[in-house]
């Protein structure tokens, strides 16, 4: 006993009495939590940022609804343990280092429930009202004097100012003029928060879900399934809903003296099943270390996390942080990782030996991230800037939105693109032509895996992680010329070669001599999904890259907001019966041009039983995979409002419509591809021929350097 005391006495705040320990661990209400104690409570700096989603609040909100009316026969709700950190009992300031989400979520909760009063001007509010306002602004602010309140908790350092000023502003509100003016203010002030940060844009939401919950359930009564019986019930539901929440909920406050046992604690609480992300965990291992360097690490972590934030938000290439931070290792060593033991284990192996290298960990991690956030708004790139010639920097931009649309389809081709942001620093200007040609070799690649050969994702990875491995980890210059290299390596056994030539399953390749040159002859095939596919981001995937080929710079000429939004649009419709019945054709038409134009080159393909012809339909016109409707010559990738906006009319008024200004059109119109002609079945094998062979005539011999 006397041994678990004095474990105890070294990490929980405790005050001696009469030679025994006191602990200062204490079941409290929210409105004694919150209001009492240390003045001011504070998120460290270098926790995740607010991430409940819209379930968590509503479940949270929905406890409140069931104590306050009595669902569960509950008169209280227990919302866990918060850990705090506390040296003295005079201390103004605690940092909570475990239960941000709830008193984020309890902060925007008690603002909307005060703020509820204004809804319906008609609310008559007895005097008593007003003290229960009053025990809220105990809990939220600080009155310093002078009428100057400040806020008592600080959030994280990404959604910090908006909270604080979102509650400070509030307070304000006094009538239902005011009430208008808050919302248009903080609409105003938070939108620009929205477009950059996940977080905020959380928080935004939560605030907006916790409106509708109030209206819908203090004044509508919608759980019930029946409206308030009178509007005079109104205001005695909003106060008693307050009261629920300040004194029916309860919590275990428990004051830690050291900040760095929470690992200790944290750790312990994941095994009985409250889940860590793998970050947090790295984290906690990295603070745990006697580095001597703590407030460093504490605010690199910060730093990483809001990185991480504006990765989701502005790249959603990843899902979170946890894919990148997975996608990170998986690309160092080029090999599957089983379990989260092995990702702590590498860490720790490979970083936390030392502070230097627990450095190099985050300076590397946070370039990276940076760049891949830097793809979304490339007018912001420090990378493109690094190229002072026009047409180069023009081509650079060209090339990031083709490998940005590129990764959004097909996230397997990040692991390559991060093992060569390892060993080549984009912020170092001797490598940025190393970095662009690498990367317009990855891509080669990976097109020819991904949508010419239509590989299996798990088997791409699967070969990614060999060539990581095996190659580019022993030997990362060769980047610039992947496909050359692996395929001309003189030094390599000769079943070492066959391996290579299974990897890239190379076999519709010809090598010629020495220094090998491509041939792509598989464009004409039946299951040849660089003509042919029903899949509308391998369709556009293919225009993109035909258009990057022929002429790079109209693809820079729109924004990174209409690329976001391109659909993908058939000139010649699906549903083609209203507007297109004269412009039906039969498979012996087709078969017939097809022979006509090229008899030695498509005389295999003409052979195979392809159908050709439209398919007829009732309900659905969408299923014509094996027509000429999902050639790629017969396709745009289109702003999204034009594409709604023309929908399935003739081909005048579609033309009219793609050349119009203001909206995006991949390809643009030239050579074999113009638009401006009489579009019939004719056009589609002309167009799709011209794109097919433009891409395989060239871009598998293609560098960097040739496009042009």
């Amino acid at each position: 006993m006397q041994f678990s005391q004095e474990i105890t006495k070294q990490f929980i705040y405790n005050s001696i009495i009469d030679g025994n320990p006191q602990y200062d661990i204490k079941p409290k209400n929210i409105y004694d939590f919150l209001s009492t104690g240390s003045k001011f409570k504070r998120i460290p700096e270098y926790q995740r940022p607010y991430s409940w989603e819209k379930k968590h609040l509503l479940d949270f909100l929905n406890d409140a609804l069931n104590v306050f009316t009595n669902d569960n026969q509950r008169n209280n709700w227990f919302l866990g343990s918060i850990y705090v950190t506390k040296q003295s009992s005079s201390d103004d300031v605690s940092y909570v280092l475990d239960g941000q989400q709830r008193l984020t979520t309890l902060q925007i909760i008690l603002v909307e429930v005060i703020l509820s009063r204004f809804y319906d001007n008609s609310l008559v509010f007895k005097d008593d009202f007003e003290h229960t306002i009053h025990q809220i602004r105990d809990c939220l602010l600080v009155n310093e004097g002078a009428g100057n309140y400040v806020p008592r908790f600080s959030s994280d350092k990404i959604t910090n100012d908006f909270l604080q000023n979102y509650i400070q502003e509030s307070i304000k509100v006094k009538s239902f003029d005011d009430y208008n003016t808050f919302y248009d203010d903080f609409e105003s002030k938070i939108g620009g928060g929205i477009s950059k940060s996940n977080s905020v844009n959380t928080l935004y939401n939560n605030i907006k879900y916790t409106t509708t919950f109030i209206k819908e359930q203090l004044f509508e009564n919608k759980s019930k399934n029946q409206f308030i019986e009178s509007i005079d019930l109104i205001p005695e539901r909003i106060s008693f809903f307050i009261k629920t929440i300040l004194y029916s909920f309860w919590l275990i406050e428990i004051p830690l003296i050291q900040e760095s046992i929470s690992v200790e604690i944290f750790e312990g609480l994941n095994n009985r099943g409250k889940p860590l992300s793998l970050l947090d965990k790295l984290q906690f291992r990295s603070l745990s270390k006697k580095f001597g360097k703590q407030s460093e690490i504490k605010s690199n972590w910060g730093g990483l996390y809001e990185l991480s934030d504006k990765l989701k938000r502005n790249s959603n290439l990843f899902k979170n942080e946890e894919d990148f931070i997975q996608s990170f290792f998986l690309s160092l060593l080029g090999k599957e990782i089983s379990s989260e033991a092995e990702y702590i284990e590498i860490f720790e192996n490979r970083y936390l030996t030392d502070f230097e290298k627990l450095t190099s960990f985050f300076v590397e991690v946070k370039r990276i991230m940076t760049f891949f956030i830097s793809l979304n708004s490339l007018d912001d790139s420090a990378f493109v800037e690094s190229f002072k010639d026009n047409n180069q920097k023009n081509k650079v931009k060209a090339t990031l939105i083709l490998l940005r649309k590129f990764l959004k389809t097909y996230k397997n081709t990040s692991y390559p693109i991060i093992n060569l942001l390892h060993h080549y620093d984009d912020n170092d200007e001797s490598n940025k032509y190393i970095i662009i040609q690498s990367l317009w070799s990855i891509l080669k690649l990976s097109y020819y895996k991904n949508i010419f050969e239509g590989q299996s994702p798990n088997d791409i990875r699967k070969d990614f992680n060999h060539l990581i491995y095996k190659y580019t980890n022993k030997n990362p210059e060769i980047y610039p010329k992947l496909l050359t290299e692996l395929l001309s390596k003189k030094e390599e056994e000769e079943e070492e070669q066959d391996e290579i030539h299974s990897l890239l399953k190379l076999n519709n390749i010809k090598i010629v001599g020495n220094n090998p040159t491509y041939n792509y002859n598989k464009q004409l095939e039946s299951n040849s999904s660089l003509l042919n596919t029903s899949d509308n981001g391998k369709s556009q995937l293919v225009l993109y890259l035909f258009s990057v080929l022929t002429n790079y710079k109209s693809v820079i000429s729109y924004t990174s907001a209409q690329h976001e939004k391109a659909d993908l649009e058939h000139i010649f419709p699906r549903a083609w019966k209203k507007h297109w019945m004269d412009k039906k054709y039969s498979k012996n038409e087709v078969v017939a041009y097809l022979e006509s134009i090229s008899k030695n080159k498509l005389k295999d393909f003409v052979d195979q039983s392809q159908e050709f012809e439209l398919k007829d339909y009732t309900s659905s016109p969408f299923i014509q995979d094996e027509t000429l409707i999902e050639w790629i010559g017969n396709k745009l990738a289109l702003s999204d409002w034009k594409n709604r906006k023309i929908s399935n009319r003739e081909f005048n008024h579609k033309k009219d419509q793609y050349l119009e200004g203001g909206n995006m059109l991949i390809p643009t119109s030239k050579g074999k591809t113009d638009l401006d002609v009489k579009f019939d079945f004719k056009t589609i094998i002309d167009r799709s021929l011209h794109i097919v062979d433009s891409i395989s005539e060239s871009y598998l011999k293609s560098t960097w350097d040739s496009i042009n």
